[in-house]
């Protein structure tokens, strides 16, 4: 099982559950979705957008996120800063007009409701709907100790999942965070074929997503670990490694990252779990290999270099081998002999005309 499998603990020792307190989180960093830029506050990144991403449509920004067709759920309480309102004429909140000067205190000052806005500028118009049940923080405390709790009684399983939610079922004012951590538990079970899984291995997708929607306005450990194993699995690396820099996906996922815009993975001496107890908890199984396989120094990784290309060529999850791939051709590389190098270059042109790993690819065979 991915999640709390036998092996991993081999090499880990359980968190100290009862005295269990989560990580101080580094400040979150903002990316423009537009030109990939990173910033540390939302104003910088709103301020970046308007001079370099102008648009005329009515469009409205909540902490970075653009509201679209689907509910945008507010689960934490929101501030001025947080919004970005962009090319509104007029607007409706709830059917009725209402001054757009000022909008962005009404956005700010509801309690738990929810708001049908209808925004308007130059004929073009958008609809958005704004749901409130903002979370009590205890509430959102005692989830989260739940979650380990279940995490500290052994590998994934159906019953697991079960006990956590019947263990949570009594917090009405965190119903997102709660199911956000169930859909992700669901689909990491789906993911690895656990036998008790009533959800099919193709869907797991599915739950994965729903996880990344529920959990998106959540700015706690559990959260940003959730949702950099699921940018990971996409192989969006630079979210992954935005929302979990000092941990070993994160990092994992800076490593993938530079070499993708470089060209070469620079292994060093290796990359150290500095916080195993939060990878235990947050990883599966097929992402724990290829961190386990990433992690390793140079030398490591030449010498396994044969074990990784095998893993690859039997990799049958698109997402999962495209990591294998650029593992096993950056461990290859490291090798140098004429066979590897073939290799290296059979790997890379499968994905010579891959969005995002074309460039590594031509690099690499021309090297």
């Amino acid at each position: 099982m991915g999640l709390w499998q036998t092996g991993y603990l081999e090499h880990h020792e359980l968190p100290d559950l009862e005295n269990y307190r989560l990580a101080t989180l580094p400040p979150e960093r903002y990316g423009c979705s537009e030109c990939g830029r990173d910033f540390v506050d939302l104003r910088q990144l709103y301020e970046h957008r308007l001079a370099l991403h102008p648009i005329v449509t009515p469009t409205i920004l909540i902490r970075g996120r653009q509201l679209d067709a689907r509910t945008f759920h507010v689960s934490t309480p929101l501030c001025e800063k947080y919004i970005n309102i962009r090319n509104i004429g007029t607007c409706e909140v709830n059917g009725k007009a209402f001054p757009v000067s000022k909008l962005l205190k009404r956005l700010t000052s509801p309690s738990n409701e929810t708001i049908n806005l209808c925004i308007e500028n130059k004929g073009i118009s958008r609809t958005h709907q704004i749901n409130y049940l903002i979370a009590d923080p205890a509430e959102i405390e005692n989830i989260e100790r739940s979650y380990v709790d279940i995490a500290g009684r052994g590998p994934l399983s159906r019953d697991g999942i079960d006990a956590f939610i019947k263990s949570t079922a009594h917090y009405t004012t965190a119903p997102q965070y709660r199911d956000g951590i169930c859909q992700y538990l669901y689909g990491v079970s789906a993911k690895d074929g656990s036998r008790d899984s009533n959800i099919a291995k193709g869907k797991y997708t599915e739950k994965l997503n729903d996880a990344a929607e529920s959990l998106a306005n959540f700015d706690t450990v559990v959260s940003r670990a959730i949702r950099s194993a699921i940018a990971f699995h996409y192989n969006l690396y630079r979210e992954s490694q935005l929302l979990t820099p000092t941990i070993l996906i994160g990092r994992v996922a800076g490593l993938l990252r530079a070499t993708l815009e470089t060209g070469k993975a620079d292994f060093g001496s290796g990359i150290a779990d500095v916080h195993p107890s939060l990878s235990f908890l947050f990883i599966d199984r097929e992402t724990m290999e290829i961190l386990q396989i990433a992690s390793q120094g140079e030398d490591a990784i030449a010498m396994s270099a044969e074990v990784i290309h095998e893993k690859y060529s039997r990799s049958t999850n698109g997402y999962d081998r495209l990591k294998l791939a650029i593992l096993a051709a950056e461990a290859l590389s490291v090798r140098r002999d004429s066979k590897s190098q073939t290799k290296v270059a059979n790997i890379c042109r499968e994905y010579l005309h891959a969005p995002d790993v074309g460039g590594w690819a031509r690099i690499k065979i021309i090297k």
